[in-house]
């Protein structure tokens, strides 16, 4: 039996009895000075900028190789038949096919995401496109489950990776533009 799905109960079942528990019983944790913890926004830029390289380089690699890109693109994504006509009247415009635009657009998408990210300019925004981006980028392109098993690893750790990375997406739009006392997040833990 897998333990995968009873993890997930288990971290669910927590979260939420500890936040009712918290919001039945609120802890008054006193404040710290900021003299005490001056290196708390530090890490945080760094960590925030580290992050934000990831989209920074798959985007630029991406853009460098689209055709690779497109021709990957073109294997799993297909252009549904209510959007067919203006993809058609989009490619005979642009000279280009749909995956070349698609490739362009996520390889421009990935850039600008992650340096406004970085810059920490509109970050939850960037982090919430980011979310869906990664979301329908793993169901789409790490489909494991269509796979057997020995040979399906790969797209396994895959897809986990993308889940990590939605993960501290979500960090990132919880923590926000403005840096918060550590105290205030994990005041009851």
């Amino acid at each position: 039996m897998c333990l995968v799905p009873l993890i997930c109960l288990h971290v669910v079942i927590y979260t939420f009895v500890n936040l009712r528990r918290t919001l039945h019983n609120p802890v008054s944790v006193p404040p710290l000075s900021f003299a005490k913890r001056p290196i708390m926004p530090a890490f945080v830029t760094f960590g925030r900028i580290l992050f934000a390289v990831l989209f920074i380089y798959t985007g630029a690699t991406k853009l460098f190789a689209i055709q690779a890109t497109a021709d990957f693109i073109a294997t799993k994504v297909v252009v549904p038949d209510v959007v067919a006509p203006y993809a058609k009247q989009i490619e005979t415009a642009t000279a280009m096919t749909t995956p070349q635009l698609l490739a362009i657009a996520v390889g421009g998408l990935e850039i600008i995401a992650g340096l406004m990210i970085a810059l920490n300019f509109g970050a939850r925004f960037f982090a919430m496109l980011m979310i869906i981006y990664v979301a329908v980028a793993t169901v789409l392109f790490d489909d494991f489950w269509n796979q057997a098993p020995p040979d399906n690893a790969k797209m396994v750790v895959d897809a986990l990776k993308n889940l990590s990375i939605i993960g501290a997406l979500f960090m990132l739009m919880g923590y926000g533009r403005t840096t918060r006392p550590a105290e205030a997040a994990y005041g009851d833990v």
